[in-house]
């Protein structure tokens, strides 16, 4: 992908994806542009490879935000599929 576009800059962005309900992972009340206020919600964190001519995504990272997610013995966030739901 690199030589293809040949990047002149590295561009992170986010993108928040708007939840309703408790079938989703790592969800939180928090802010995103995607609604222009907080509410629930995921957060995709992404890396571009971009020049004049093309960009192209080359990694995606779901955000885990910190508050009021259980955490492990170890301090790490617990995040994963909601109780009950099949895995």
């Amino acid at each position: 992908m690199e030589e293809a576009i040949g990047p002149d800059a590295l561009v992170f962005d986010d993108t928040g994806f708007l939840k309703d309900g408790t079938a989703s992972a790592c969800v939180s009340r928090q802010y995103t542009g995607t609604a222009g206020k907080a509410t629930n919600c995921q957060v995709g964190v992404s890396l571009h490879l971009a020049s004049e001519t093309a960009s192209a995504a080359v990694n995606w990272r779901l955000f885990l935000p910190g508050t009021g997610r259980p955490r492990t013995a170890g301090g790490t966030i617990r995040c994963g599929p909601p109780q009950g739901c099949a895995r």
